[in-house]
């Protein structure tokens, strides 16, 4: 699955808007483009992404594994 998708759905799971998640690092159209497939982000740009959908990392390590190691 593309990480954008994935993205998309952590955070209508989690009910956080798109500027929830940019926290000023990251304007909220580059966040839609990324959960659009239109934008690929760096690799610290999706840790610090999904740093910010509020998950435990424990919890869902596995799944982020695999999505960040899909692109990266």
């Amino acid at each position: 699955m593309e990480f954008g998708k994935v993205l998309k759905q952590i955070r209508i799971s989690r009910n956080l808007k798109q500027t929830d998640l940019s926290q000023d690092f990251l304007s909220r159209t580059s966040i839609s483009k990324i959960e659009n497939g239109k934008q690929i982000p760096a690799y610290d740009t999706a840790v610090k992404l999904i740093l910010n959908c509020q998950i435990k990392l424990e919890k869902n390590y596995m799944l982020i594994c695999n999505v960040l190691h899909e692109y990266f």
